[in-house]
């Protein structure tokens, strides 16, 4: 039962782990498409705002399409940086409840 234990603990760990990384992740994302916005205001070019976001954020720089479809969006007048709402499912189906259910199913299967 000990191991069970620690099986469960160490799978709620990954949960919240790639959760964390997740909403990290997001917020990196809407920190750059603040900065995109700014430099589009300024008349920088989405080639040096990619060159720009990479010397900033290294690896965790937006993909060069994602730059430039930002800086379309801000040039056509988009005040917002964040992704509009979207009808269809959402992105990701990560919520407590199919956490919950998660375990559950690892608890039934350890036995």
């Amino acid at each position: 039962m000990i191991y069970g234990s620690l099986f469960l603990s160490g799978i709620y760990y990954c949960l919240h782990v790639f959760s964390c990384a997740a909403t990290r992740m997001s917020e990196l994302e809407l920190e750059q498409q603040m900065y995109i916005k700014f430099l589009v205001e300024l008349g920088k070019s989405g080639n040096k705002i990619k060159k720009m976001l990479v010397q900033v954020y290294g690896d965790n720089a937006m993909k060069k399409t994602a730059v430039y479809k930002w800086v379309k969006c801000f040039s056509e007048g988009r005040e917002s940086v964040t992704d509009e709402e979207r009808s269809g499912r959402p992105a990701t189906s990560r919520t407590e409840e199919n956490i919950a259910k998660i375990i559950k199913l690892c608890v039934k299967i350890i036995g």
